[in-house]
């Protein structure tokens, strides 16, 4: 029996989540554990070389098995007036939840004296109330939150104390921890190439960041070449965040060789809080390839393009009024939207007189959404990151889109919903599900309809018998489905909807069922200043060819083990190598692939609303 019927079969599909589900299964509990590591004791060189190999416990204020609501904390002051607010800038050997703390090495003086912290005028540009202002639990707790979602910064926390002299009044103390600003990534290298980005990202302690990359080939011609990308963030305190730049370097889409042109400007005016009343955004860009590594023939047929991008969308709050103060109340939100974009192809590949690649198509849209969303959101640690807080949205989206896309001079009009819902359930874990459905109706015929259901669920902290190990379990899984496609892409597998290091640029589907299981280790210790995280993995994906047979189908799976490696004190994301084993395999792929990344920006999604968008399904 082949793999396409195994699929149809209910015992077999059985086992094969069993399969992927099997990683996740262990003897768990929750202890003490200590914070001790001897040759932290010893001194001199090798003392101070201990104390940076030392245990980094999870934060004690927060339960290790469940989140605490962001606004708990501030509940008992609402309504209090603002007496003062104070800043304090923490060193690298401090924590945000614990201020007592002093892990004093070698590394983190250095960082210390090198460093050049965040202005005090760059955070207090970043709070949302002010001296005079009354408190208000969620729109501190909000703020608290965009002040760690500011990279930047390590970690952020407000602590608000009662003034014994005035019962109405209170002083807020805001704390921050700052990353080491200076970082950089090499994305390949090898005796022929080397691509590195430097990148500093808190300019003079102003919160603005200045991005470098550059590029050695020596298969390339010219062999040098380089981007520059400067961002200047929260304008005049409008939280609007502007991007202008030149990158020589970029990948194509096409070949993903290193040759397209780009110069760009961007702009992001993110919904900071629910209780703001404007979002949106702007996206500017001229694009064109130069032929760099090929014949002139293969490049022009093949390989050449050039066009120009322009997005732009705006996004209102209906009802609210200018300042957040005035707008507290409910945290339901009912937010209008409205989006531009049209992109032009000046140049194509000569092939594209005989074949179709939707990937070159002219696009000219018009969007407008309704979102209704009420959030709130929970702190928590050890998920994507070493320690520092982070935090997981609990509540629902709803949004309804329509408008108008010309694509290929084929006019349609579009219509599309997604619903979100994320919660901690009964047992403390974290459950996130979405429902998006979209298509076209040309001339009262539906065209290119898309869909798909997806689920994911994150386990409580746990402690393993063995100590300063924690283990976390991640689960996720997908439908999707396409009917009356005409313009767009089929079904991949390798998508972020199946198992992206699939090679399959010839197998398309009208179906796809992934489902995906990551176990996590979490050691508490530090080696000169990085936490380590091991980890195992399985994905299994399904892709239906046919939509007339549900038999024609295949199987696809990956299993494999990594290991994460983070600094949190630097700007650099995470690294992580990472083994993968493929028991099917297509085209050219081999059964074994290991791969390693820097720079890796680990985060859940939490943005409360995005832009009116079409289903994005591969």
């Amino acid at each position: 029996m082949n793999w396409c019927n195994k699929i149809t079969n209910p015992l077999h599909f059985a086992k094969l989540v069993l399969v992927i589900i099997l990683p996740i299964l262990g003897n768990t509990q929750t202890t003490k554990y200590d914070t001790s590591f001897f040759l932290s004791s010893k001194k001199g060189l090798i003392g101070a070389l201990g104390k940076s190999i030392s245990v980094s416990n999870p934060i004690s204020s927060i339960p290790q098995n469940s989140a605490e609501k962001n606004a708990v904390e501030f509940e008992p002051f609402e309504g209090k007036f603002i007496r003062t607010i104070s800043i304090n800038k923490l060193m690298f050997n401090k924590m945000v939840n614990d201020t007592s703390f002093n892990n004093s090495n070698i590394f983190n003086q250095i960082g210390n004296r090198l460093h050049i912290s965040t202005h005090q005028q760059v955070v207090k540009k970043n709070l949302f109330f002010k001296i005079g202002e009354r408190v208000d639990p969620n729109l501190f707790a909000d703020n608290e939150k965009f002040l760690r979602d500011l990279s930047f910064l390590q970690d952020a926390r407000i602590i608000i104390v009662p003034v014994k002299e005035n019962a109405d009044e209170v002083d807020v103390l805001v704390l921050v921890k700052d990353v080491f600003p200076i970082g950089g990534s090499v994305s390949e290298v090898n005796t022929n190439l080397f691509d590195m980005e430097i990148n500093n990202d808190n300019i003079f302690g102003s919160g603005n960041r200045l991005k470098f990359q550059q590029l050695f080939d020596i298969k390339r011609n010219p062999k040098y070449t380089y981007g520059l990308e400067f961002l200047s963030r929260n304008i005049a305190g409008s939280f609007l965040n502007v991007a202008a730049g030149i990158n020589f370097e970029r990948p194509t889409f096409n070949s993903s060789k290193r040759e397209e042109n780009s110069y760009f400007l961007r702009g992001e005016l993110p919904l900071v809080s629910p209780y703001h009343p404007y979002t949106g955004g702007f996206d500017l860009s001229v694009n064109n390839t130069q032929n760099a590594y090929s014949s002139d023939s293969l490049y022009n047929q093949q390989l050449k393009y050039g066009y120009y991008n322009a997005d732009l969308w705006l996004g209102y709050s209906l009802g609210a009024k200018e300042r957040m103060l005035d707008n507290l109340g409910t945290r339901k939100r009912n937010i209008l939207s409205a989006r531009v974009l049209h992109r032009y192809f000046t140049v194509r590949p000569d092939t594209l007189q005989f074949l179709y690649d939707s990937r070159y198509n002219d696009v000219t849209g018009m969007l407008f959404s309704y979102t209704v969303f009420e959030r709130d959101f929970y702190h928590t640690n050890f998920i994507y990151g070493f320690g520092r807080n982070e935090d997981l949205p609990e509540g629902f989206s709803l949004s309804f889109t329509g408008g108008w896309a010309d694509r290929q001079d084929i006019s349609r009009l579009y219509i599309g919903f997604e619903y979100q819902r994320s919660y901690f359930n009964n047992k403390k874990a974290f459950l996130n599900y979405t429902l998006k459905a979209g298509g076209y109706l040309n001339k009262s015929e539906a065209e290119d309809i898309s869909a798909l259901a997806s689920m994911e669920l994150i386990t409580p902290l746990k402690k393993l018998k063995k100590r300063n190990w924690f283990v976390r379990h991640f689960l996720s899984g997908s439908v999707t489905f396409q009917k009356f496609i005409r313009l767009n892409d089929p079904l991949r597998v390798s998508s972020i909807f199946g198992i992206p290091k699939i090679r399959n640029t010839r197998i398309d589907g009208t179906a796809r069922i992934t489902i995906n299981a990551e176990t996590v280790f979490y050691n508490t210790f530090k080696l000169v200043g990085f936490n380590f995280a091991p980890f195992v993995f399985s994905n299994l994906s399904y892709l239906k060819l046919s939509a007339l047979d549900p038999a024609d189908g295949a199987v696809y799976s990956a299993l494999g083990a990594g290991l994460r490696s983070r600094n949190e004190n630097l700007v650099f994301g995470t690294m992580e190598l990472k083994a993968y084993y493929f028991p099917k395999v297509v085209e050219n792929m081999n059964s074994w692939n290991i791969s390693l990344s820097t720079n890796l920006r680990f985060r859940f999604q939490t943005d409360l609303i995005q832009k009116p968008d079409f289903v994005i399904v591969n």
